[in-house]
């Protein structure tokens, strides 16, 4: 069931029966009122997470590949404009091989046949003494992973650079960064 009708359902009930109680006083049986408001309030709440996840989903739209994303969490991950075919992905590797002396084996999905041309492929890569990982799926693109934190970002950015790729930030990342500019030179003007 979709989350806004279900919540407006559930606000509906809510509010007639608040309606049915001021206009004609049935129903006014003690746990009734009771159980009306919290299903009133799980309709709003229902009704604003669903729409806080439609805002989110519209604002975080990533931008056309390259781009890349570093995060706190899962590490930095660069999203490549390719076809994610063997041969796209091939290349790519030897585009890092060629420029930043990287050193890459392969490993394929387990399965009946592991060294098969799938629709996925996953190499680890090491290069500036991190270990990446190429992560390819055909007909979506190829992805390179970087290493989690705390580990150095230089040698991640530097291959984003090289490939032109500009960087995704979401919406609630950029509040953030600005209220900590904010926060960092208001300590600085407290300071003086």
């Amino acid at each position: 069931m979709k989350a806004i009708p279900f919540a407006l359902l559930l606000i509906g009930v809510s509010t007639s029966y608040f309606i049915l109680l001021a206009s004609t006083s049935l129903g006014d049986v003690p746990p009734l009122p009771v159980v009306a408001a919290f299903i009133g309030g799980v309709g709003i709440c229902t009704f604003l997470a669903d729409l806080y996840a439609r805002i989110d989903r519209r604002w975080n739209q990533p931008p056309q590949p390259p781009y890349y994303l570093i995060d706190t969490t899962h590490g930095r991950c660069l999203e490549l404009a390719a076809d994610g075919s063997y041969e796209s992905c091939r290349n790519f590797l030897s585009t890092l091989e060629n420029q930043f002396q990287a050193e890459y084996f392969e490993h394929m999905d387990a399965g009946p046949c592991p060294n098969s041309n799938k629709d996925q492929g996953f190499w680890t890569v090491n290069m500036f003494g991190q270990d990446f990982f190429v992560m390819r799926h055909r007909g979506y693109g190829l992805c390179i992973w970087g290493p989690k934190p705390p580990a150095d970002v230089t040698g991640f950015l530097r291959i984003a650079e090289h490939f032109q790729a500009v960087e995704f930030v979401t919406w609630q990342r950029r509040i953030a960064r600005k209220l900590h500019f904010h926060s960092r030179r208001c300590a600085a003007t407290m300071a003086k």
